[in-house]
């Protein structure tokens, strides 16, 4: 009875005792391109939709299940993807820190994305506009308010990448950015981009490499 009477205190403070950090090893579900084709999700292993989440590090499993989607994982720290032609079941681990961090199928970014709020993050501003086009014929460029620019101010910008030719795609490379559209479709993305400080970035058809430019963030 005494020995049980001594337990008391310590079974009390294992039940209030802070658990380790919400979030360490917590496995998540990505799925793009179910049953109706344009649908992109992120889950819990219950199954409900994930909006918020604490820090820290996290296991998402995702399945691809189309040729015509792919996986974009995006934001502070984290830049994963899956290819637009295949399919693919992978398994990522990533550290989410305090941010807003974004998933997307990148040829359809219009219709088929969601974002995530880890923690508490500062109010975010608005991305600055730029605009990409392919197309038509052998012509390609960046412009901001319709003027072609090669130097842009550092930071967070919304790309609207019309593409205008079946020959050609826009396929934009530099320092975390690695995004295209389809060189035998046509249509219209946005993409949301962090261009850091001194990076130059490169965009060009990938089925005419010769077709290109080069844009550098200040």
């Amino acid at each position: 009875m005494n020995r049980l009477l001594a337990l008391i205190p310590l079974l009390l403070l294992l039940a209030v005792a802070p658990s380790s950090a919400v979030g360490q090893g917590t496995n998540l579900v990505g799925v793009v391109g179910t049953n109706d084709g344009f649908t992109i999700s992120l889950a819990d292993e219950n199954g409900s939709r994930v909006r918020r989440l604490d820090p820290g590090t996290y296991t998402i499993h995702v399945s691809d299940r189309s040729d015509l989607h792919d996986f974009h994982l995006f934001g502070p720290g984290v830049d994963q993807t899956t290819p637009v032609e295949g399919l693919e079941e992978v398994t990522w681990t990533v550290t989410f820190r305090e941010a807003t961090y974004r998933f997307q199928c990148d040829p359809h970014s219009t219709t088929m994305r969601g974002s995530i709020v880890v923690g508490n993050p500062p109010q975010e501003a608005e991305p600055r506009e730029l605009e990409g086009q392919v197309g038509p014929g052998a012509r390609i460029s960046v412009k901001r308010r319709g003027t072609r620019v090669r130097t842009v101010a550092a930071g967070r910008y919304r790309l609207e990448v019309r593409d205008r030719t079946r020959r050609h795609n826009f396929h934009l490379t530099g320092r975390g950015v690695n995004r295209r559209t389809g060189v035998r479709s046509q249509g219209t993305v946005r993409w949301t981009l962090q261009l850091r400080a001194g990076a130059t970035y490169r965009y060009r058809s990938d089925a005419h490499p010769a077709l290109r430019g080069t844009l550098r963030a200040r």
